[in-house]
């Protein structure tokens, strides 16, 4: 669940390598639009092995990252990566130094020769920088002398490049290995397995992380710091809660339901929970009202239910919960190709989370969450000209309104017309036929009416791909 992009904090340097000052002199600045087309292509990433350093005092990052990219066209020269900000110290390409360039919004790696369709080569990246986007530092200081050291990333939409260069657009997918040298008495989570926790001779420990499955970049993430964790397992699955320091006692009333809502959606859509594991981390002063990293969400401290006040909250932090958790399926497992069709992310988050209250409670609790859906959409004039489904944006939640909420409306109703046999039997069929695919809405078409044998081209042309606000005279 990314909402619209609002303040990310920053600090200023007070000390940088030499490198890195010149490269901040070169590009002050890159352009922060969204995409709202898929990008040509020259590769495919096939990995990431990524290896992470933290100056903690600087706020600044140094990484190592190794990219298998096999070639997708005859002729490809130069290979492109997306990175802002980032100081490149060395690159190698299949062992051997390689030439290459940098502009404010890429690097250029030369390949010393044209490559063939179906050529892989192996990339080694050196590189630091202080990212203002992407990484984020969350310190203690002279006003909050007891915050906790935490460190967490946020790759949507397009900010993965700010601490990593690669290929940073939904419509590829990687396998992705994630390794974090921090201090010894700290935590770090990531996408996967953990592999290996090792302490290294300089006092420091690092800790690995592999996730075996392809994920489009804007879903990796790496977080690390003082945090306490509890464990559990869900059929077989390692959960993990981890909150700041300090707030032992708000991971059970925070996430009392987890089991419950994963046993729901499995058994509901007739799809395990696709990963290895499923990790829940709440940070401090999160940009975001939660995100659905693979395997590992993200969620906002602010959200966590402090047990005194349980009593008082009767949906606790269901809400958000069951919204990232939805994801696990309607995001990460299949995702957007490109963020023209996020509603294919979001309105499915959207509208399981409701479905998640109709399951704990009644249909009225959910009905009601879905008509203050309603009369927020309809407050939102500006929406009413643009259809879900718009390539007319330069942010990828410009029209959130569309995406989330009447995505949403558009599954209810979809339900209504199909009835609930039908409608879930198509979902089935939606998530078995892309799995780790990037989607545009007409896969979602094809999968009903392959399940259903039900024309929904009028549904969809309609709801979807053409604008306007229901209008009702009433006498």
């Amino acid at each position: 669940m990314r909402q619209p992009r609002r303040h990310r904090p920053q600090s200023p340097a007070r000390f940088l390598p030499l490198f890195l000052l010149a490269a901040t002199a070169l590009f002050p600045g890159a352009d922060r639009a969204d995409e709202p087309d898929a990008p040509n292509r020259d590769y495919s990433l096939q990995n990431l092995r990524t290896h992470l350093w933290f100056d903690v005092d600087h706020r600044q990052v140094r990484g190592e990252v190794t990219e298998g990219v096999s070639i997708l066209r005859d002729h490809v020269s130069n290979l492109k990566f997306d990175s802002v900000g980032l100081a490149i110290a060395a690159v190698t390409v299949d062992g051997a130094p390689a030439k290459f360039s940098t502009t404010p919004k890429d690097l250029v790696v030369s390949l010393g020769g044209p490559a063939k369709l179906g050529d892989r080569h192996e990339v080694f990246i050196q590189y630091a920088g202080q990212p203002k986007a992407g990484l984020y530092f969350i310190l203690p200081d002279e006003h909050y002398p007891l915050q906790p050291h935490e460190i967490w990333t946020q790759g949507e939409a397009e900010d993965t490049r700010y601490y990593i260069p690669l290929y940073d657009y939904p419509n590829d997918r990687t396998t992705s290995e994630m390794l974090l040298t921090v201090p010894t008495a700290w935590i770090t989570i990531s996408n996967g397995r953990l592999v290996s926790v090792h302490d290294e001779s300089n006092g420091m420990r690092t800790w690995d992380w592999k996730e075996s499955q392809p994920i489009s970049t804007y879903l990796i993430s790496a977080i690390a710091g003082d945090f306490v964790e509890r464990d559990d397992t869900w059929r077989g699955i390692p959960l993990r809660f981890v909150v700041p320091l300090g707030k032992d006692a708000t991971i059970e009333p925070s996430f009392a339901r987890t089991k419950r809502m994963l046993d729901a959606f499995s058994d509901k859509l007739g799809v395990p929970f696709p990963w290895e594991q499923y990790a829940q981390t709440s940070v401090d002063d999160f940009t975001e009202g939660g995100m659905e990293n693979a395997s590992a969400t993200t969620l906002p401290a602010s959200g966590l239910i402090d047990p005194r006040m349980a009593v008082e909250y009767h949906i606790g932090a269901d809400d958000t919960q069951s919204h990232e958790l939805a994801h696990q399926w309607f995001g990460d497992l299949v995702t957007c190709k490109d963020w023209a069709n996020l509603w294919l992310n979001e309105g499915f988050a959207t509208y399981f989370q409701h479905y998640w209250l109709e399951l704990r409670y009644n249909t009225d609790e959910s009905d009601y969450g879905f008509w203050r859906d309603q009369r927020s959409w309809f407050r939102q004039t500006r929406l009413y000209p643009v259809p879900i489904v718009d390539h007319s944006f330069t942010d990828s939640t410009e029209y959130a309104g569309n995406i989330y909420t009447k995505g949403g409306w558009v599954l209810k109703m979809l339900r209504h017309t199909l009835g609930d046999d039908e409608f879930f039997r198509s979902l089935h069929r939606y998530l078995e036929d892309n799995r780790g695919k990037n989607v545009v809405t007409a896969d979602l078409q094809k999968s009903i009416e392959e399940a259903t044998g039900a024309s929904v081209d009028p549904f969809f042309r309609q709801w979807v791909y053409r604008a306007g606000a229901p209008r009702f005279d009433v006498g």
